[in-house]
């Protein structure tokens, strides 16, 4: 016996475990491939829903109160809603093409156009209340909106996209509570 060199045996471990390294190397490489593209595409998502909220809360910031009863002239549906405002009449409507949905925002003659992370959007509005997708819905008495939520339906179920507070007016004796966000009796 000489002990010079490799036996075919030692060779052919060695080659096993070179190939067992490489095989987990590439499947790591593989897997972190993966993890890379589905974070592009929650940063992606994230930002189209910060450009869809930024530019409601933009339309609506000190507009309003709009109530049940016609003030503010406010008529909303799941696909949009229109308002009277100082340009005229100001609306946002979600536009769906094939599988992409966009919000277009209607304001002074002017017109914005924002992709939507969700290609199913649909507007609720939330007054005293509850949601609905309508506004106004037929109430016994005059009930003021409170917010506008943009929702985006999924495999997963809905999710909101983005929600715009509406101001509303408070009686002159409100108890604000900083919890409920509302007048405390």
């Amino acid at each position: 016996m000489n002990d010079d060199g490799y036996t075919l045996a030692e060779m052919l471990a060695a080659l096993a475990i070179l190939g067992l390294a490489f095989g987990g190397l590439t499947q790591g490489a593989r897997v972190i491939g993966q993890l890379q593209t589905k974070a592009a595409a929650t940063a992606r998502t994230t930002a189209d829903d910060r450009r869809a909220q930024a530019a409601l809360e933009s339309l609506m910031a000190r507009r309003g109160p709009f109530t049940s009863d016609g003030r503010g002239a406010f008529q909303g549906t799941a696909s949009g809603f229109t308002f009277d405002c100082e340009a005229g009449r100001c609306g946002v409507e979600v536009v769906k093409a094939q599988d992409r949905a966009w919000l277009v925002i209607h304001q002074g003659g002017q017109q914005q156009r924002i992709v939507l992370s969700a290609p199913n959007a649909a507007f609720a509005y939330v007054d005293a209340t509850g949601s609905s997708p309508i506004w106004p819905n037929a109430q016994a008495r005059p009930t003021a909106l409170t917010t506008v939520l943009l929702q985006g339906a999924g495999p997963g179920g809905s999710r909101p996209l983005a929600a715009a507070r509406v101001w509303v007016e408070e009686p002159a004796n409100c108890v604000f509570d900083a919890i409920a966000q509302g007048c405390r009796a």
